[in-house]
């Protein structure tokens, strides 16, 4: 688990937008993926602020980020 919070975004209750693309790592599939299989899978870091796949009807695209709220209440984004 503190693997997770070391690559973790902060919220706080201040926080208005948050761009989570630089911050996410990305799986392409090609075929239908269960989550239960895909979350073991290699996720690539991304680092960007956007990314272009053109379109592909087969590919299935998995984004994979953690947030980290530092305090003790709830927030809602």
């Amino acid at each position: 688990m503190l693997f997770f919070n070391l690559l973790a975004y902060d919220i706080t209750s201040k926080s208005d937008s948050i761009a989570l693309l630089p911050y996410a790592k990305i799986y392409i599939a090609k075929k239908d993926i269960s989550f239960n299989l895909i979350k073991n899978k290699h996720f690539k870091q991304i680092g960007k602020h956007h990314v272009n796949f053109g379109f592909n009807p087969d590919d299935r695209v998995w984004v994979k980020f953690a947030l980290c709220n530092k305090t003790d209440n709830n927030i809602s984004k």
